[in-house]
């Protein structure tokens, strides 16, 4: 660990640390972010401290109304329904160890955690789908003039 304890990790102090406001977990099409542990950790800290959090791809922030692209969601979607934290990976083991110790215990079970995660992504989904919904209606009606 980067630390003696992941909580002493560095990732864990600046996020706990009240400085942080806004989290974003850029995704690229195969979502590896969401296959590394220390990632995960990261998301579960951001989780607990209650702080926004998104996914961004190369196309924008998925579910903000300047990210309309609802084929990339989908796409990474896809691939986060077939993700299990367990699988993840770490170039330590010791580290992939203690943080899928931390999440069964803070959460009970790695299983809870892909339901985070597929949870933040359904959100997303439905923000795009709403914003395409009010854009088409907008320029239907512009049309339609």
């Amino acid at each position: 660990a980067l630390g003696s304890s992941i909580m002493e990790s560095a990732f864990a102090q600046v996020l706990n640390g009240g400085i942080v406001r806004d989290v974003l977990m850029v995704l690229d099409p195969e979502v590896q972010p969401l296959q590394r542990v220390w990632c995960l950790f990261e998301l579960l800290l951001t989780r607990k401290r209650q702080l926004p959090f998104v996914f961004g791809t190369a196309a924008g922030v998925i579910g903000d109304i300047s990210c309309s692209s609802v084929d990339i969601a989908l796409a990474i979607a896809h691939k986060i329904k077939t993700l299990h934290v367990e699988q993840c990976e770490a170039s330590n083991p010791k580290d992939k160890a203690d943080i899928l110790a931390f999440i069964t215990a803070d959460l009970g079970g790695c299983d809870k955690m892909d339901a985070v995660i597929k949870t933040i992504m359904a959100d997303a989904i439905r923000d795009v789908i709403e914003h395409a919904r009010v854009t088409s209606n907008e320029v239907i009606h512009e049309l339609q003039v």
